[in-house]
């Protein structure tokens, strides 16, 4: 296994943590003035960026 099939492998599996904790965020976040909703929101975005990483792993390895 390449460094970088290791690399997408880990950020794989923190994307998807960060998304299991944004959920369980999401479900705590019932009271109108909590921020755990927004904060929710931020780790979304983070996944998302990590999506946008391992695009580009995956493009360099092919390359």
């Amino acid at each position: 296994m390449t460094a970088a099939a290791v690399l997408r492998g880990k950020l794989k599996r923190l994307q998807g943590h960060m998304r299991r904790v944004a959920f369980d965020m999401d479900r705590l976040a019932a009271e109108p003035d909590s921020e755990l909703a927004a904060h929710a929101q931020e780790l979304r975005g983070a996944a998302e960026i990590i999506d946008t990483w391992r695009a580009r792993v995956g493009n360099e390895v092919q390359t």
